[in-house]
């Protein structure tokens, strides 16, 4: 007896549905009760064979890993800005006291009021550590929170 039209679109909706969510073509076969061959048929028309699958992870892990990357690298180039900023408040305060010069401890007291609106390196974010010991492309970064400057001006 021949299934009808809407049966075999359920049955093929069903097949690919169980088979995306990992379950062996043989075993969807028997339990649907449908030949693997159709079941062939259907993932070419579907694009929902293996290597179509594997193909769309790899694709979704190559843009998730070149986030990553992206992502630490601009925090790298932030922490070395930061700390170069840093450095030049430094100097400058080290030049205001070896003067000793009038007017130079009110020049080292705005200093030092403008050193706090520098911004703070934090600790390591937690991707970080959860990546320690591991390639940033297979690191665990929680979707959709990639890091960002902090908006405050730090320029001296």
């Amino acid at each position: 007896m021949a299934r009808s039209r809407v049966e075999m679109m359920g049955l093929q909706y069903e097949a690919e549905r169980l088979v995306r969510s990992g379950m062996p073509r043989a075993e969807v076969s028997r339990m649907l009760g449908v030949h693997t061959q159709t079941l062939a048929q259907w993932a070419l028309q579907g694009n929902w064979r293996k290597k179509d699958l594997d193909l769309e992870r790899s694709g979704r892990e190559t843009q998730r890993t070149i986030r990553n990357v992206a992502s630490a690298h601009a925090r790298r180039k932030f922490e070395r800005e930061t700390l170069e900023a840093q450095a030049k408040v430094v100097r400058q305060a080290i030049r205001l006291i070896a003067e000793k010069g009038p007017g130079a401890e009110k020049q080292l007291a705005r200093l030092i009021a403008r050193v706090r609106e520098l911004p703070r390196l934090d600790g390591p974010a937690p991707a970080a550590v959860e990546a320690a010991g591991r390639s940033l492309g297979t690191a665990r970064i929680r979707p959709g929170k990639p890091w960002t400057r902090p908006q405050k001006p730090y320029d001296i």
